[in-house]
Formats: structure tokens, C-alpha cells, sequence
């Protein structure tokens, strides 16, 4: 046998060994991927089942979880409700504090100018009752010099009404002497006494109208007396102001007019004497009686 041959030879059983070998493994592979493949079903039925058993727990978690959303959202929905109505009223009670606080303030307020205006009244009352002292010490002063008036106005009208009585006997007894006289026809010498004017008989008028004299002259006065009164030329008569005592005013003496001016029923006399206590006018009374 030639070498070629021999390496043949060698050849072929080195190929047998390798197909063999082959062979060998295929058939190990063969084997193992069956028992894998046999596994992989056993196992994907058993992850199929618990892929169902989990669906199953998820679908019924999903269901817990939308039911607990659902609730925890109406429970939320609840606490937003809740939450504003608190939010509102706290708002009402700030604001309400807020009034409270500003009452307060103003109460204060008020209370400081009422203690200022307490401060102020109180002095003002310690200065009044010194004025009201005062004002009544020169009430007491005046008093007593009213009563002293009053005293000496009633000592006056006490003398006056007794001149009065005596002017009216002394005017009765002067017209039954100028009667006698005249009855008599007695003369002087330089005059009759016939012809001097009977005293003014005891009348009393009013004034109805004045009149001030110009350029410095007298001031003329009608009044509501005349010849048919028994007034004549020449005649004097009073004029005075009768007073009201519950007015506190007193009467008045205003001054003398003699008679310039004669009418049956009204007659004007001249102002011959002014008092200084009031000025005449219309309404006052005129009088032969003082």
C-alpha cells in the first residue's frame, strides 16, 4: 500500500470519528431541545394560568382602586365643599372681628373725648358756680338796693298821694274863693279878679298825637280833652305813664304842657317841662289831677 493510500485510509477513519461525533451530538441536541420545548409549554400553561389568575386580581384591584378614586373624589368633592364654607366663614368672622375691633377703637375713641368733655364740663362748672358766687354776691348787693329803691319809691308814693289830697283841697278851696271873689266883683286896682281863669277841673285824657318843635322849639301834644272838659287857654296839666306791675315797670312821670289850643273835644298843649326819665308819646295820660 502506497502512502497515499495509508493517508486515505487515515483520512476516512478520522472523518468516521467526526461523522460519528456528529452524529452523537445531534442526537444529544435533538433530545435536550425537546425536554425544553416540552418545559417551555409546561411553563407558559402555568404563567398563562397565573397570567389569568393576575388579571383577574388586577381587573378586581382596578374595580377597588376606581371604587376608592370615586369615593376619595366625593370625599374631596365633600372637603372642598366643606373647605369654602369654613374659608366663608372665617371670612365673615374676620370680618365681623375686624367691625368688632373698629367699634372697639371708636368705643375708645369716644370714651377719651367723653372723659376729655367730662374734664372740660367740670372745669367749666368750677368756673361757673365761681361766676354763679360772684353773680349772686351782686344779686344780694342788688337786692338790697332794690329794696332800699322799693322803700324809697313807697316813701315817694306815700308823699305823692298826700300832695295830691292837698293839691285837690287847696284847688277846691281856690275855686270857691275866686268864686266868692268874682260874687263880690273885689278888684285891685290893677286887675279883676273876675277875669283870671277858673283853676282846670280833676280830668284826665289821653294823648293822641305829638308833634317835635323845629329849630329848637317846643314840642306840641294833642290830647283827647276840651272846652266841653272844662280846659281853657293857659291851663297846666301833667303827663305820665301808667306802669305794669307784672311786667315790673313802674309809672312814669314824663313832664308839664300848658294849654295853647282849645276845641270842644280835643285840645294841644306846649311842652314847658321835660323829665329826663322818658320821652312822651302816644297813649300816655295827661292829667290836672297832679
Amino acid at each position: 500500500m502506497t502512502f497515499m493510500g495509508r493517508l486515505l485510509v487515515v483520512v476516512q477513519v478520522i472523518l468516521a470519528v467526526c461523522f460519528m461525533a456528529f452524529a452523537g451530538a445531534v442526537f444529544s441536541v435533538q433530545t435536550s431541545w425537546k425536554e425544553k420545548a416540552t418545559n417551555l409549554d409546561q411553563q407558559l400553561t402555568t404563567e398563562k394560568d397565573e397570567y389569568e389568575r393576575l388579571n383577574k386580581d388586577y381587573e378586581a384591584l382596578k374595580t377597588d382602586t376606581n371604587e376608592q378614586i370615586k369615593n376619595l373624589t366625593d370625599s374631596e368633592t365633600g372637603l372642598k365643599v366643606e373647605r369654602d364654607n369654613l374659608t366663608r366663614e372665617l371670612e365673615d368672622k374676620q370680618n365681623k372681628l375686624n367691625e368688632e375691633i373698629k367699634a372697639s377703637d371708636t368705643q375708645r375713641e369716644v370714651a377719651r373725648i367723653a372723659t376729655l368733655e367730662a374734664e372740660e364740663r367740670r372745669k367749666e362748672a368750677v368756673e361757673l358756680r365761681k361766676q354763679n358766687k360772684k353773680l349772686h354776691d351782686q344779686n344780694n348787693a342788688l337786692a338790697a338796693i332794690k329794696r332800699a329803691l322799693e322803700d324809697e319809691i313807697f316813701n315817694l308814693d306815700v308823699k305823692e298821694q298826700n300832695t295830691i289830697q292837698r293839691q285837690e283841697r287847696l284847688v277846691a278851696e281856690l275855686a270857691k274863693l275866686r268864686n266868692l271873689v268874682r260874687q263880690a266883683n273885689v278888684s285891685d286896682g290893677t286887675m279883676n279878679v273876675a277875669d283870671v281863669k277858673e283853676p282846670p277841673p280833676l280830668v284826665e285824657g289821653r294823648v293822641t298825637e305829638t308833634k317835635r318843635g323845629l329849630r329848637n322849639g317846643n314840642d306840641l301834644i294833642a290830647f283827647s280833652l276840651g272846652s266841653d272838659d272844662g280846659i281853657q287857654l293857659g291851663h297846666g296839666l301833667s303827663v305820665y305813664r301808667t306802669g305794669d306791675k307784672q311786667q315790673g315797670r313802674r309809672p312814669k312821670y314824663l313832664g308839664e304842657i300848658k294849654v295853647v289850643h282849645v276845641t270842644p273835644d280835643r285840645a294841644v298843649g306846649e311842652v314847658v317841662l321835660k323829665a329826663k326819665n322818658g320821652v312822651i308819646e302816644k297813649g300816655d295820660n295827661v292829667t290836672t289831677k297832679l
